[in-house]
Order: structure tokens, then C-alpha cells, then sequence
């Protein structure tokens, strides 16, 4: 299934590429409109095509050297201008794996003056090309609210998991900086066990958020700085660690690909503010210095 989404001015996406091993292909058709209160909105009609009119359209691409769903996004882009009278639509690609926050978008200047050749050489570009944030730097997602799973290097969301009470991080800096855009060409050394283990985390994590369990949470964070230490080592990870269990922390959490690291607390442990003083007093002393974190809880 094609799924499209187009407009005259803003950017819009699509849900996930055509559907390449089927013999009728169902395109659903999403386009901008206004409600009574003048709203921008959407509405979708679903359109099944054919086998023949498929089997076409696939000759079309074939002979193109170009995929089916560069054939259907060049074919939007004339149906938006001519509906439109805009000669400079934009649409947009999300793969299947793919965020719709983040599409690749595909934009054309005249595009009832172009050639269909052209059209699809250039929907088959796009589709190609990975999303504008991607081109830029790795980013996460923090443009999220609450917790999510988040392909940095894709730019894409993997899942929401949802929003935890708050919680304290007491934190320190080890120094140093950290060339991020290097660090995330470095290959990443980790076995076929090391990713089923992290698919595991991911899982306990998921699990952990949808039932507000702290306890959890700063159990699979540590385990998570632990076999990060392959990649970007922290010298005082394993002090860390014990301060956190003479504290009565949840746990420790790092940055992955920085230089920080520190302590969960539970703010609304009855004895907070003792571990809170403990925790600072502590992360002082093993690295010299401390900053204290609150996380947002967002519909908690």
C-alpha cells in the first residue's frame, strides 16, 4: 500500500512505500483541508487499483529504471498541481521503517511543464535520499513528548513508550568533548548476543514505562552504561555504580556519547532529600563536580 500525502504549500508524507509484491496496489490519497472554523486538516480516501492498471504502472517503472512508488509520487505532484493550479508542490516519502515527522520530502518547480521522465527521476531521488535532519548531524528524539525509542542516525522513530513520574538526576562531568559526528561513523562493536541482549532492554524498558516501575527503569539504564563501556568508556562508571547503591539510587544513567553520568533518584521517596544531599556530596568528591537534573513527566 501507497500511502501519499501532498499539499500546495507546506510539506506533507507518506506512511510507507507501494507495495511491490502484490497484484493490486491500494493508494490511500491524504490531502489539506479547512473545517468550517477555518482548521487545517486532513481527509483520506483510499483508492484500490487494479491489477492491470498495476501491472502499467510497473511497465512504466521498469522502463524508468525507477520504483513503483517514484512512479505513484510523480503521478501526486501532477494531480496536486492540477487541482491546485500550483505549479510548485511539494509531497513527501516515509519508508515503511521510516518517521513521519521526518519525510523525505519532494518538491518541483513546474511540474506540468516537465516531463514524466523527469517527474519520476526525481520522486526515485527523493525516496532515495535520507531525511533533511539525517543530512545534518544525528539527532534523537527529543522533539518527542515523553519516552521514545528513537533511530538517531536515521532520524527516525522506532516506538512511544509513554511518560514516567519525575525523577532527579544527579550528575557529573567527566571532561572532555566528544566529536559526535565522528563518534557516530565509528563501527559499533558489538556481537549478535550484545543486540539481542539490547533488544531485551528495549523490551524491559517498554514494559517498565507502561507500568511506572522506577525500580526497572534505573536497573536497565545501568545495564545500558555497563555494555556501553566497549564504545565510550567512563572512567568512573563502576564509583558511580557504588555510590548509587549506598545512596539508595535507582540506578545510573550516561551519555552514551558524552562525557556525563549520574544518578536516578525518586522524588517522591520518602527520604529524597537525605539521598539527594548524599548523592551531590558524593558525585563531588569522585569527580569534582555536580549538577542536579529534574525530568519532565508529561501526563503523570
Amino acid at each position: 500500500m501507497a500511502k501519499i500525502l501532498g499539499c500546495s504549500a507546506p510539506a506533507g508524507t507518506t506512511d510507507e512505500p507501494a507495495s511491490e509484491d502484490v497484484g493490486a496496489s491500494a493508494v490511500r490519497v491524504l490531502r489539506w483541508t479547512s473545517d468550517e472554523t477555518g482548521a487545517r486538516a486532513t481527509v483520506a480516501a483510499e483508492l484500490v487499483l487494479p491489477p492491470e492498471l498495476t501491472a502499467r504502472l510497473r511497465t512504466v517503472a521498469a522502463r524508468g529504471a525507477v520504483p513503483l512508488n517514484a512512479v505513484l509520487l510523480a503521478a501526486h505532484l501532477r494531480v496536486v498541481a492540477a487541482l491546485t493550479s500550483d505549479q510548485n508542490p511539494v509531497t513527501g516519502y516515509v519508508p515503511a521503517d521510516g518517521d513521519p515527522a521526518a519525510p523525505r520530502l519532494l518538491g518541483a518547480r513546474g511540474v506540468l511543464r516537465r516531463t514524466w521522465h523527469d517527474l519520476m527521476r526525481q520522486a526515485a531521488e527523493a525516496s532515495r535520499r535520507p531525511p533533511a535532519l539525517a543530512r545534518i548531524e544525528p539527532t534523537d528524539g527529543v522533539l518527542y513528548p515523553g519516552i521514545v525509542a528513537f533511530y538517531h542516525r536515521r532520524v527516525a522513530l522506532h516506538s512511544q513508550l509513554g511518560s514516567l513520574p519525575s525523577m532527579t538526576v544527579v550528575g557529573a562531568d567527566e571532561g572532555g568533548e566528544i566529536d559526535t559526528i565522528a563518534f557516530n561513523r565509528i563501527p559499533k562493536p558489538f556481537s549478535a548476543a550484545d543486540r539481542e541482549e539490547y533488544a531485551r532492554l528495549l523490551e524491559r524498558m517498554a514494559t517498565a514505562v507502561a507500568g511506572g516501575n522506577l525500580t526497572e527503569v534505573g536497573e536497565v539504564a545501568t545495564r545500558s552504561a555497563l555494555m556501553n563501556q566497549v564504545l565510550r568508556p567512563k572512567r568512573k562508571l563502576e564509583a558511580m555504580i557504588d555510590t548509587c547503591r549506598q545512596v539508595g539510587g535507582l540506578g545510573v544513567v550516561v551519555g552514551h556519547s558524552g562525557t556525563c553520568l549520574g544518578v536516578l533518584l525518586d522524588t517522591a521517596e520518602p527520604s529524597y532529600p537525605q539521598r539527594l544531599v548524599d548523592a551531590a556530596s558524593a558525585c563531588s568528591e569522585l569527580v569534582g563536580n555536580v549538577t542536579v537534573y529534574r525530568t519532565l513527566s508529561f501526563d503523570r
